[in-house]
């Protein structure tokens, strides 16, 4: 009995994402035209696997911090700006607030040091105070299950790429991340770094690599220099760490931590028990 075309293309299909799945670690690197290594009988091909940096990044609209204050604030023209320039300083960067706001002249990109998966940090819904004002965070991390203990804002304003039921994010700690297409091709070589993507149930699945240096191109990472703007801008305004808001969202925050660690050492232990290996 033939197959029929679709069922064909879907076994490619699947073919193609385990081949890319096994392979995406590493990349693929020439060997410098040594001659010591072309004497060595050790030296059997010309190329060596070096490996890529996994990360995992999630987005909420309407969505700010509350715990922790920016390292610094940059005045770009895009959010794409501002997640690119957090993705090259990972992970001295590990998060950005957008703010494109009526009452500056520029979109302003704060870089954080701290996340939600923080003790310290939560999440805060924040409306916009104009109808065409923006407010976005991106937060980068290496896993996507480090998201598991935040799940994202419910209030009506809000959204989130972070798709993951809270069910599911209670118990699929080490699961495989659901992935929602292909990877995106490689960005052009940027300060000695190329990004690539893939959408998942968390956000997005990110892959960065160094390239040769005669590719990449040095660009200045603050592209438009700004003074270092209060956070948040005027006029909006937030709850301080001392007040009752900031109290009742940090007692939540720090259960929901807590409720991960217990499912987390739950499976850890399981391991012990019947497998006897010692971590995960």
């Amino acid at each position: 009995m033939s197959l029929s075309v679709n069922t064909i293309i879907i076994a490619l299909s699947l073919l193609i994402t385990l081949y890319t799945e096994a392979n995406e670690k590493y990349q693929w690197k020439k060997v410098s035209k040594n001659p010591l290594l072309k004497r060595s009988k050790n030296f059997l091909v010309k190329f060596t696997k070096q490996p890529i940096e996994s990360l995992c990044i999630r987005s909420h609209n309407n969505t700010v911090y509350l715990g922790t204050k920016p390292i610094t604030s940059i005045a770009i023209s895009t959010i794409d700006q501002c997640h690119d320039t957090c993705l090259e300083l990972y992970p001295y960067c590990v998060a950005v607030i957008f703010y494109k706001i009526i009452t500056l002249n520029n979109p302003l990109c704060y870089l954080f040091n701290k996340s939600s998966i923080y003790r310290d940090v939560v999440l805060y819904p924040e409306k916009p105070l104009a109808e065409h004002d923006v407010i976005n965070i991106i937060e980068v991390v290496a896993n996507c299950h480090e998201f598991n203990a935040v799940p994202p804002l419910s209030d009506t304003f809000t959204a989130s790429s972070d798709k993951v039921s809270r069910i599911r994010r209670a118990t699929n700690f080490g699961n495989r991340i659901k992935r929602m297409g292909l990877w995106s091709q490689w960005t052009k070589c940027r300060n000695g770094y190329q990004i690539r993507s893939q959408p998942c149930e968390y956000g997005r699945l990110i892959q960065k690599r160094q390239c040769s240096n005669k590719s990449s191109t040095e660009i200045p990472l603050f592209v438009h220099p700004s003074s270092f703007l209060p956070y948040p801008p005027q006029p909006y305004e937030h709850p301080d760490n001392k007040s009752p808001e900031y109290e009742r969202r940090l007692s939540e925050h720090m259960k929901q931590l807590y409720r991960l660690r217990q499912n987390c050492c739950k499976r850890q232990e399981w391991y012990r028990k019947h497998v006897r290996v010692s971590c995960i």
